[in-house]
């Protein structure tokens, strides 16, 4: 039997090198026995992930080169359409622009979060003595806002992520792996505040690469810290320059016709191709 499977980062990978992560990943393996064992199957170490073809929506440049398994490809973020959100585009000003998200599963933990990025950000977006000039898009519930609000922090409970992310200089956000993919794909730095999950390895890949800076989420954020950390993203040209070669890298990786290619190969000849040059699809 042949068969694959998804990744969106393949970050289990790294997980499984972090120091104190064996707990995690031993009780999930634990788990995959005993239900196929219930089931009365065959034994499958990983049956989250395929021997025969593991399609990868990253690429190496963001990832890295942390040994894998021969059956991980790597093809790119998988980055489908949105529904029309309505937003003020006249309301968006000439100079850098930043976005700040927390995503649409996170909000309920941003009240502290928002007050940092008010207090930190806001005399950026306002025209105070010294402030930085840039507008602040702020995606939060208004209600977790404290106020007042400051002049020029346009706030929206939705925003079309998609479409202004080629508009905006800089990202704040919370290194989910949607976010990260979708601003790094159109070339634009982030600031990583993780919360959860795969978010810290995320963040992490990304300063590693170049193209961010990780702080901490809750208490370990200050609003000087994320005030710094944009800054610095909007005045120091490496950043960017490290988020257009990840961009790149996206548009090299190929994508759902490489996705496609790939499984195709694997049910004509019961494998994947090997990463050499001397054999394509």
């Amino acid at each position: 039997m042949l068969w694959a499977t998804t990744a969106t980062s393949a970050t289990d990978a790294l997980d499984r090198r972090e120091p104190g992560a064996n707990v995690i990943w031993d009780y999930i393996d634990r788990q995959y026995a005993r239900l196929q064992q219930e089931l009365g199957l065959e034994r499958w170490e990983r049956p989250d992930n395929s021997p025969d073809l593991v399609l990868v929506f990253s690429t190496r440049a963001l990832f890295g080169e942390v040994p894998l398994p021969a059956s991980y490809r790597f093809v790119g973020p998988a980055i489908g359409p949105r529904p029309e959100v309505e937003f003020p585009w006249d309301e968006l000003r000439d100079g850098p622009r930043v976005l700040v998200s927390l995503g649409t599963v996170n909000p309920d933990r941003g009240r502290g979060f928002f007050a940092k990025v008010v207090e930190g950000l806001g005399q950026r977006a306002g025209a105070g003595p010294g402030a930085m000039p840039y507008q602040v898009i702020l995606m939060a519930p208004k209600e977790l806002l404290p106020a007042p609000i400051p002049e020029g922090l346009l706030v929206r409970s939705y925003v079309p992520q998609l479409k202004l992310l080629p508009l905006v200089d800089a990202v704040v956000c919370h290194a989910g792996q949607n976010t990260v993919s979708e601003a790094l794909a159109q070339g634009v730095p982030l600031v990583m505040t993780p919360i959860r999950d795969d978010q810290p390895m995320v963040a992490r890949m990304v300063q590693a690469a170049g193209a961010g800076i990780r702080l901490g989420f809750g208490k370990r954020l200050t609003a000087h810290k994320l005030r710094q950390a944009v800054d610095r993203l909007l005045s120091e040209p490496s950043f960017r320059a490290a988020a257009r070669e990840l961009q790149a890298s996206f548009k090299d990786a190929g994508g759902a016709p490489r996705a496609a290619a790939l499984l195709d190969h694997l049910l004509r000849h019961g494998r994947v191709p090997s990463e050499h040059p001397g054999e394509t699809i």
